[in-house]
């Protein structure tokens, strides 16, 4: 398994749209398979920076929709 930081899309109860960072997980394959929401978390200042440098990535990536992350039921 696999995981990157990337924008999602999600849809309120209202309506609205909002975008959030997240850690998304993929599969063998590459699927996207799941997501945490990001902390700002680190043991020092350059944990820090590091986890800033890859939200300025993700920010550069295409946005995923969050309903991809809805269980088929």
């Amino acid at each position: 398994m696999t995981w990157n930081h990337r924008v999602l899309r999600h849809i309120d109860a209202w309506g609205d749209e909002f975008v959030t960072f997240a850690e998304v997980f993929y599969d063998d394959n590459g699927k996207p398979e799941g997501y945490s929401t990001v902390g700002m978390v680190g043991d020092n200042i350059e944990e820090i920076r590091e986890i800033a440098n890859r939200l300025l990535r993700a920010a550069d990536q295409p946005v995923l929709d969050a309903t991809i992350f809805e269980s088929e039921v």
